[in-house]
């Protein structure tokens, strides 16, 4: 079996895709990954590839206790970081971001502090991603 295609037809098919709308499912992209950072502060406690935070020190761990929310765990102190994680969506590309000034601080670790990254794309991320791409463009083709 063979199969062939003429430069021409290739690049009539690529040019259709480029004429594409592809700024519906860029916003839905951007909320699917607004809502994965969002869930890994308020429940999985791990990064994009699903690996754990690191637990408190100690030092903080007594200060949340008695603050009396050390229950709501790592990353989720009063909520500014959680409703902080915004998105934004454009026909060629999505960005999720945060606004709280010490975002760096919990996403890259310091000298002192150990790393919790919460924002990032994971390999299941990335190939959802391609997969549901792919389901968008079929429907519009």
């Amino acid at each position: 079996m063979t199969m062939t295609i003429d430069l021409a037809s290739a690049l009539a098919g690529l040019n259709r895709l480029a004429m594409l709308n592809m700024s519906p499912w860029m916003a839905s992209v951007g909320k699917t990954a607004q809502q994965s950072v969002k869930q890994r502060i308020q429940q999985s406690k791990q990064d994009p590839d699903n690996a754990p935070w690191s637990p408190w020190m100690p030092r903080t761990e007594k200060y949340r206790a008695r603050k009396g929310n050390a229950g709501q765990g790592l990353l989720w102190d009063e909520g500014t970081l959680l409703n902080s994680i915004k998105f934004q969506s454009a026909a060629d590309g999505v960005s999720v971001s945060t606004e709280a000034p010490y975002a760096s601080y919990l996403q890259d670790g310091t000298e002192r502090m150990a790393a919790r990254p919460f924002m990032g794309w994971s390999d299941e991320d990335i190939a959802g991603m391609e997969f549901s791409a792919v389901r968008f463009i079929e429907a519009l083709l």
